[in-house]
């Protein structure tokens, strides 16, 4: 998880001191409890003397009240090594006097992880900086901020243009959101400190309003509880949305094949990889949508063989796979992680710009092989998994051999799939073998490959391919050829 925190109304009371200052010079008496909106400030008769206010070069160091428990929270978060940082508008004169502070009252923070919000600033707006952190969308984004617009800023995106501007009317004046295209916008949450002018937030599905900084952890706990399901609905709505537009492209006759694959591949995917990889349901996704792709780019081939080169085919599947779906999802994070992932497997050489990327987001997954940057752990899956099936019908197909029966029940007895053998179930024979094979794998996180676990079986895999994508080595380690 990373925590974003503004500075002002969160870690000092800006507005008690800058109310005392106004108040002082044009004579009026205003509270905390008139300020009902942010943009308070900004009215015409107060906004001169506050920006004077805040424009003073000790500010920090005589008019603001620092929240002592907000920092409190902090200092525990950076003691248990969260990923914590201050993210702040700041007005350049003044600059200097919030550093003082922070290394004052908050020595503990390291203000490496400061990003400041202004005019000379690279970053124009609090979102910006997401760009800045490279950040990991499996992990919830959380900005605790009193002003509402920056929370909705790092939320938007142009389809809820319309729901955002709403919101943005019942708590402001003036302000508007300009920018609609955050990529992170599908995960990213809001905390707003309980003040007079946001006391009306009520508690939405990712913005949550925080009483006393001690609520803070049970937020985040409900947050963190919430973006898993979050990430998992978003993966499914990308995957499910791809498939329907391969599932439409691709011939009826390799629909059958397509499935078994596919089917295979992301059990094979699961098996291995769930015990050492976390991310090991979403990458098996990955491996079963590439199937869907490969496949289509055979059907595409066997059917145009004559007609178009091999690099024009593959060209115009993949365009038209994402094509639709680049206008649907946009730039989206997770939408162009899962391209570039798919186009690494598939259409390197052809799309080289995605397949760059898509090998740096490989290795964020420890899916590249430790001693070859051109070997791919999916691409490796896939291919043992395909030969898997290819040996599993070969060996039930040729029990007409007596000595290939002798071979299946050896298969069986040692993987411990079956034990009791009906020779006339074809079928469950089938799926017997490939389970075997498919058993006999297991994967050395370490050096990031599949290592076979009984090299009888393998023995008896490789007799059955009429030709093997794989070859072991004297270490009994599987070498991709791919």
């Amino acid at each position: 998880m990373v925590v974003l925190f503004d500075f002002d109304e969160v870690f000092v009371d800006l507005n008690t001191g800058a109310l005392k200052y106004i108040n002082e010079k044009i004579g009026t008496n205003y509270t905390i409890e008139d300020i009902t909106s942010w943009d308070f400030f900004d009215k015409p008769n107060i906004r001169a003397p506050f920006l004077e206010y805040l424009a003073l070069p000790n500010v920090y160091q005589e008019h603001v009240i620092p929240n002592k428990k907000m920092i409190n929270i902090l200092k525990q978060m950076v003691e248990m090594n969260k990923d914590v940082y201050i993210v702040t508008a700041t007005v350049e004169s003044s600059q200097e006097s919030k550093y003082k502070f922070i290394k004052e009252h908050m020595s503990f923070f390291d203000t490496k992880r400061l990003y400041t919000v202004n005019n000379s600033s690279k970053y124009k707006n609090k979102s910006d900086v997401l760009n800045e952190l490279k950040l990991n969308y499996h992990e919830p984004i959380v900005l605790v901020d009193d002003g509402i617009h920056n929370i909705l800023d790092i939320m938007a995106d142009i389809k809820h243009k319309k729901k955002l501007d709403n919101m943005m009317k019942q708590f402001y004046h003036t302000r508007t959101l300009k920018k609609f295209n955050n990529p992170y916008h599908d995960f990213t949450y809001g905390i707003v400190p309980e003040l007079p002018y946001n006391k009306d937030i009520i508690d939405g599905k990712r913005i949550f309003k925080l009483k006393e900084p001690k609520d803070i952890w049970k937020i985040l706990k409900k947050i963190e509880a919430q973006h898993t399901l979050r990430v998992e609905t978003k993966h499914a709505e990308v995957f499910n949305y791809l498939t329907n537009v391969v599932n439409e492209l691709l011939p009826v006759e390799y629909l059958k094949k397509s499935n078994e694959i596919q089917n295979n591949v992301s059990y094979f995917a699961k098996s291995v990889l769930v015990p050492h990889n976390k991310h090991a349901h979403y990458l098996a996704e990955i491996a079963r949508f590439n199937v869907m792709v490969e496949i289509l780019q055979e059907a595409y081939w066997v059917n145009n063989l004559n007609q178009q080169n091999y690099t024009v085919i593959n060209k115009k599947i993949i365009n038209a796979v994402f094509d639709s779906a680049d206008k649907k999802f946009d730039s989206d994070v997770m939408y162009q992680e899962i391209k570039n992932l798919v186009i690494l497997h598939s259409a390197s050489e052809l799309f080289p710009e995605y397949a760059k990327l898509g090998q740096v987001i490989s290795e964020n997954y420890s899916l590249s092989n430790k001693n070859s940057s051109s070997v791919n752990l999916i691409k490796t899956i896939i291919n043992i998994s395909k030969d898997n099936m290819l040996a599993g019908k070969e060996i039930v197909n040729c029990l007409d051999n007596k000595d290939n029966r002798e071979l299946l029940v050896k298969l069986f007895h040692k993987s411990g799939v079956a034990y009791e053998i009906d020779f006339e179930d074809k079928v469950s024979l089938v799926a017997n073998a490939i389970l075997a094979f498919n058993k006999n794998y297991i994967y050395n996180s370490a050096l990031n490959i599949l290592e076979i676990k009984d090299q009888e079986i393998e023995e008896i895999r490789k007799s059955f391919l009429p030709k093997s994508c794989v070859n072991l080595d004297n270490n009994k380690k599987i070498k991709s050829k791919v």
